[in-house]
């Protein structure tokens, strides 16, 4: 899947060309989200993200220490198979803190570009031991050198993952812009990473605007106050030749990233990557089943397919709406012993459009 790097001569020969002009811009782009929340306290966003394919292809997951959480938590397996089983790549985070060139310490404080490294790899065995068999598809390699002299070591580490999981992604978050030397080591590089506001004046590197795959190059943007701003944000970065993309409210604060919450307008950002004027509604739910228990009936369906994204559901009693909800099942509760009930189920997606329903006939035991 990768190969060595590149001669460190051609990568300084790429960083020092001119800005080349931005190629017309993709239209289709996919969300790669950082989804660094805890899923034993939010479990229904990872059900939300696993409703939004298409759209959302990448997701990075992480541990409350910045490692596989540890021991196992069924909590964040059943995050990762939840994903995995929609369709999404899910992420291992593995921080290699620079190599530490900038002073980063290992966890046992070390500054050794040789440590990072050995702590790194010891990291993507913890998490393939832990919630390999979840459904990991990858790793994310967060603060990355983005010098080619230090290619190398991320080569290796690639390689680590391959020797053991030869099909799976190894994606560099160095946050900026780095040398084509990084081009045959990793499959997706996060080579944004930054404010609104900053990204109104970004400039890809000339191979990033020029490379024939916009889905190596992924861009994260926060601090983007409102949807218009997301609008923009997401307009320059078709233009920038970015393939995934994720733009968010959330600010950089203390204690946290900007990366623990959805933004507010979230559905409209799928939309907006997705770049076609979206009039089709999502399928009927597949697979409507019913539990039915004394006073209870556990409904359950599978994703129905949608062009850009499914948002959510909504459930009907009779003529009457039991709400809507983002997880593919719903739990009815006060029913009448010995009654009749006719449910039914139907996908709104990230545009507003609504799909048929789909029925189903229950009746509670005497």
């Amino acid at each position: 899947m990768r190969h060595r790097p590149l001669l460190a001569v051609l990568a300084a020969l790429a960083l020092l060309a001119p800005a080349a002009p931005a190629r017309a811009a993709a239209p289709h782009q996919l969300a790669g989200v950082p989804a660094y929340w805890a899923p034993d306290a939010h479990p229904e966003e990872f059900v939300r993200l696993a409703q939004n394919v298409p759209a959302v292809e990448l997701v990075v997951v992480n541990g409350s220490a910045s490692r596989a959480e540890s021991p196992f938590d069924p909590a964040w397996a059943s995050a990762v198979s939840t994903l995995h089983d929609a369709g999404i790549n899910v992420l291992a985070y593995v921080d290699t803190g620079y190599l530490g060139t900038t002073g980063h310490l290992t966890r046992t404080g070390s500054t050794a570009a040789a440590d990072w490294i050995a702590q790194a790899k010891a990291d993507i065995d913890e998490w393939y031991q832990l919630y390999g068999p979840a459904g990991l598809d990858g790793v994310f390699l967060d603060q990355t050198v983005a010098s080619c002299d230090q290619a190398d070591a991320y080569a290796e580490l690639s390689d680590h993952l391959s020797a053991g999981h030869p099909r799976d992604m190894v994606v560099i978050n160095p946050g900026v812009g780095v040398g084509q030397c990084y081009e045959p080591i990793a499959d997706v590089i996060v080579s944004f990473e930054n404010t609104w506001a900053a990204y109104q004046a970004h400039v890809p590197l000339a191979w990033e605007t020029a490379h024939p795959d916009p889905r190596k190059f992924w861009h994260l943007v926060h601090d983007a106050p409102d949807a218009a701003a997301m609008a923009a944000a997401v307009a320059r970065s078709k233009a920038n030749n970015a393939g995934y993309v994720y733009v968010t409210d959330d600010t950089l604060h203390a204690g946290g990233f900007p990366w623990d919450s959805f933004p507010a307008y979230w559905h409209a950002e799928l939309a907006a990557l997705a770049g076609v004027a979206d009039t089709v509604p999502p399928d009927p739910p597949h697979g409507f089943t019913a539990s039915v228990q004394p006073g209870v009936v556990e409904l359950s369906w599978r994703n129905p397919y949608d062009n850009v994204a499914v948002a959510d559901y909504e459930v009907v009693n009779g003529s009457v709406s039991l709400g809507t909800c983002y997880p593919n099942r719903f739990r009815v509760t006060g029913l009448a012993a010995g009654t009749t009930y006719r449910f039914k189920v139907r996908a709104r997606d990230v545009s507003g459009n609504i799909g048929q329903y789909r029925a189903i006939t229950v009746t509670t035991p005497s």
